[in-house]
């Protein structure tokens, strides 16, 4: 019996968007505001995708930038696990807590950042058993689609 390969789609800003917008109608009630920037890069190689806040000088506030890494090969079902992931940072506004000075030690710093906590791992696990996502806090499935 042969292996079904799944179809890969090409990552752009423009996917990523619509993607976002479904996913937000469908998961969310449109409840989740949008990030005002979209990317298709992570400033860290093996990072899938991730949020973080930027300055709106227009609308005078902090807002967020989703961004998705273009170094893996995209299925339409991993792309929206990994949206509905970041979704749920946008939703909880975790992204916006700032760093706490241990956090922000070079080299050792980043072993205190807990990306995770219990609201994430709750809105998650709701998720889950109300849509069957099989979002996860790791997406360790993706690394055999990593583009090297």
């Amino acid at each position: 019996m042969s292996e079904i390969t799944p179809k890969y789609i090409r990552l752009t800003r423009n996917v990523v968007s619509e993607m976002f917008d479904e996913c937000n109608r469908l998961y969310f009630n449109n409840a989740v505001e949008r990030p005002i920037k979209i990317e298709t890069w992570t400033p860290h190689k093996k990072t899938v995708g991730m949020v973080r806040p930027i300055w709106s000088a227009k609308r005078h506030k902090v807002c967020s930038e989703l961004s998705m890494s273009s170094r893996y090969r995209w299925t339409a079902d991993n792309l929206r696990k990994v949206i509905v992931h970041e979704m749920i940072h946008l939703s909880i506004e975790d992204y916006k807590k700032p760093l706490t000075i241990i956090q922000r030690l070079p080299l050792i710093g980043r072993f205190f950042i807990k990306g995770h906590d219990e609201r994430f791992i709750t809105l998650m696990n709701e998720l889950n058993e109300k849509y069957s996502l099989g979002i996860t806090v790791r997406m360790k499935q993706m690394r055999k689609d990593f583009i090297r």
